[in-house]
């Protein structure tokens, strides 16, 4: 398949119609992935919902990633993207790729030794930008987040040949942003120092979406901080103020607001969250840029909460309201039902996104559900 030929074909689809959208841009996707090649296309925005090409780019990489999980691939993927895409928006697209193929493939840990050999062949060949140790860096740190490894995070951010090879990308708020992240989630580490970090990433004149996405959820883990639901509920409300339409920002405000006591303020923040929501029919994509990639992201208050967060007395009457709202949304989703985080069996921890795997071993593996609407994962009650 030509590069002409691909590019006249995502040029005819309509962009208003999502479903065909993601149909055209997944059959384009896998056969540039059948015949060998790579997209010969540019990309000029980060517009996941409507751009053509990043959609198309998106699944083949996807594609590409559910394939082989490993940093090689991942160091490919930063070469590619650096003579593809426009400078203007590389940056976000970079993130958003990185954090979530290493969530939908957070089941594919490389070891000690095939990082070490991989490490080689990537800093050898990198520019000197450090691009590709970069990116292939974010890629494995996010793999270590989404399974909530914080010791393992912190000491592969902090020592491991791949991470220094980032360079001055080290300093990038999303990078420190995943230190905090581990920092709240260790044991080992103060809050104090936990909170610094959170503070570098936070203030950064740099600062994106998914810095902040990673700092309100290494917060969410920060449960030996004594001052926990105020800070969550703190740059909670920052986040959504900046911005309001991200349904995510508003579960972790409510989150926030539930730990401090404030229960009618944080049903609030939920039924907006819900308004938020995008229907079905956009949900549908197989792409992880549209599905949750942040532990503790997941339409019950119960999930990504920490263990020995307080009981709240919610009652039948919350739960209603809860219903209600999402109802009202016109979405047809299953729904769940509100529980406190400290009401479900002790010997089953909490779910943080609908297609994460299951508690104990499968033999089936992680879920890897082309619709996240439509996953098995999430049927039935909370």
């Amino acid at each position: 398949m030509d590069a002409a030929t691909v590019s006249a074909r995502l040029a005819q689809i309509a962009t208003t119609d999502s479903r065909a959208l993601d149909r055209v841009c997944e059959q384009v996707a896998a056969a540039l992935l059948e015949a060998g090649q790579v997209p010969e296309f540019t990309l000029a925005s980060a517009d996941f919902d409507t751009d053509a090409r990043l959609i198309c780019a998106d699944r083949y990489w996807r594609l590409r990633f559910l394939d082989e999980p490993s940093v090689r691939t991942a160091a490919e993927c930063a070469t590619w993207l650096a003579e593809h895409a426009d400078p203007c928006c590389r940056d976000e697209i970079l993130e958003k790729w990185t954090l979530g193929y290493s969530f939908i493939t957070r089941d594919s840990m490389e070891s000690a030794i095939e990082l070490g050999k991989a490490t080689e062949d990537i800093v050898r060949g990198d520019a000197r930008d450090c691009d590709a140790a970069y990116f292939a860096a974010l890629y494995h740190a996010g793999k270590l987040r989404a399974n909530l490894y914080f010791d393992e995070l912190r000491q592969f951010l902090e020592s491991s040949l791949l991470a220094l090879a980032a360079g001055p990308h080290r300093q990038r708020p999303v990078f420190v942003a995943l230190q905090a992240f581990a920092a709240f989630g260790s044991r080992s580490i103060t809050a104090e120092h936990a909170v610094a970090l959170l503070d570098e990433s936070w203030n950064s004149p740099e600062r994106t979406r998914h810095s902040v996405d990673v700092c309100l959820n290494g917060i969410v883990f920060a449960s030996h901080h004594d001052s926990q639901g105020v800070l969550l509920r703190e740059r909670a409300e920052e986040a959504v103020a900046r911005w309001p339409q991200d349904h995510l920002f508003h579960f972790r405000l409510a989150t926030g607001l539930h730990l401090c006591g404030a229960e009618d303020e944080a049903l609030r923040s939920i039924d907006t969250r819900c308004g938020c929501c995008q229907p079905p029919a956009a949900e549908s994509a197989t792409s992880c840029s549209r599905s949750s990639t942040s532990p503790g992201a997941t339409p019950s208050w119960r999930d990504g909460l920490p263990p020995g967060a307080p009981r709240s007395s919610a009652s039948s009457g919350t739960n209603a309201r809860l219903s209600s709202s999402a109802a009202g949304s016109g979405r047809t989703r299953p729904t769940r039902t509100w529980r406190a985080p400290c009401a479900a069996p002790a010997s089953v921890p909490w779910s943080w996104s609908p297609c994460s795997p299951p508690p104990s071993p499968s033999p089936s593996g992680p879920c890897r559900s082309a619709s996240p609407a439509r996953c098995p994962c999430t049927t039935g009650s909370g």
